[in-house]
């Protein structure tokens, strides 16, 4: 292992430390940040461990062998829980969820008896070839590694588009509730997986020792600059985006409110739905839901509250006196929009109307969008620019041009 990539993996390890030693400190602790520390200092050991093997310490001090083997089947689950935690208001972590862990823990009650041994033992058993019982089962094991990592990086991702959809239904904006920043975490990780893959399948007929680093081993080198590379993204985010580690702060998750008053509040007496299976027992039937549509659509032109810029489902459902879960069927199937894009559109309609409107023109585009709801310049284009097809300045030239 060259030195340069071990001073990295030294670096990444006081820093995968330090982070998790933020995250526990009792102004951030919750549960999504334990199990981000818990990742953090999985991942800090195995880098740590690296250097213990890549650096002929294992020669001298050979009792920790072994000691990270098992931490691969970490991984995985804790970014896949420490997700569910970001995106679920009811998140406990026991039950169900802990089998989660159960492959991480039957690895190391299997491998109880080698951490028994002597350490000359252990080295004795690095060198045993890979015909040999323990080390074909071990083998076995590695495959295993990556197949395990990668899927919970697609239920991870999974969990991330469900709850894309579900910030969608339930907030007029997605800064800083979409996890953005998970998503393109996420991506980062893929792309090390798949290179992960490439030099995993070319190393397949390389003999190496079947358990620990081999410290010549390509294939090891970039998976734990990559593992490095994480640990430095995760730091880095902290510091540009604080709610990466503060998750009271955040409003990454959908808010307690609004998803217990998504579970039931039936408006009328069960009778037939306004629409499929997803609304089944929602006990609103189709002239009850053109009803409710009816005085969304006059509500909203009254009073105009899309143009609050933090707009969400329960204010709304409370305007209406109508719970969030009939409201959100009202929008999804009498107007055939989810809650972000029925509020965006009025926004959009209104900058519209005052781009062209010469009234206006002492205002600014960022003041217009504002104005009409926008919490942002970012926003404010992005939704602007679908709707319409073009930017807000190209919109006021072709209104002026065919005025």
């Amino acid at each position: 292992m060259s030195d340069w990539l071990v001073i990295i993996l030294i670096l990444g390890a006081v820093q995968g430390l330090f982070l998790a030693a933020v995250l526990m400190s009792e102004r951030r602790r919750s549960t999504p940040n334990r199990l981000l520390a818990a990742t953090m200092t999985a991942f800090a050991i195995d880098l740590g461990m690296a250097v213990y093997h890549g650096s002929g310490f294992v020669e001298g001090f050979p009792v920790l062998i072994g000691a990270d083997y098992p931490l691969a089947f970490l991984y995985g689950p804790l970014l896949y829980l420490y997700a569910g935690a970001l995106t679920d208001p009811g998140f406990r972590m026991g039950g169900k969820r802990l089998v989660h862990l159960v492959p991480f823990a039957l690895l190391v009650f299997a491998l109880i008896p080698f951490y028994a041994r002597s350490g000359d033992a252990k080295l004795a058993f690095l060198g045993a070839p890979p015909s040999d019982f323990w080390p074909g089962v071990l083998g076995v094991v590695n495959h295993l590694k990556l197949v395990h990592a990668l899927t919970y990086l697609a239920f991870t991702l999974t969990v991330l588009r469900r709850h894309r959809l579900r910030v969608r239904d339930a907030f007029s904006y997605t800064e800083h509730v979409n996890l953005s920043w998970l998503r393109n975490l996420m991506t980062g990780i893929i792309v090390m997986a798949g290179l992960a893959v490439v030099f995993y399948v070319l190393t397949l007929e390389e003999e190496g020792p079947p358990m620990g680093l081999d410290p010549s081993s390509v294939y090891d080198d970039y998976t734990l600059l990559g593992l490095s590379l994480f640990v430095y993204a995760i730091g880095f985010m902290g510091l540009r985006q604080p709610e990466v580690f503060d998750a009271r702060r955040s409003a990454a998750r959908l808010p307690e409110a609004p998803v217990a008053a998504l579970a039931e509040k039936p408006d009328e007496p069960a009778a037939a739905t306004a629409a499929g299976p997803r609304y089944a027992k929602s006990g609103i039937d189709l002239e009850t839901a053109k009803r409710h549509a009816g005085e969304l659509l006059r509500v909203m032109e009254a009073e105009k509250l899309y143009r609050k810029n933090d707009l969400t489902l329960l204010d709304l459902s409370v305007a209406l006196d109508l719970s969030a879960h009939n409201l959100t069927e009202v929008i999804n199937t009498q107007l055939g929009k989810n809650f972000y894009d029925f509020i965006n559109a009025y926004r959009v309609e209104e900058v519209k109307e005052r781009l062209v409107d010469p009234s206006y023109d002492h205002l600014t585009l960022l003041a217009l969008g504002t104005d009409a709801g926008f919490n942002s310049k970012s926003s404010f284009n992005a939704v602007f620019r679908k709707h319409t097809g073009m930017t807000p300045s190209e919109y006021r030239r072709s209104g002026r041009a065919t005025g």
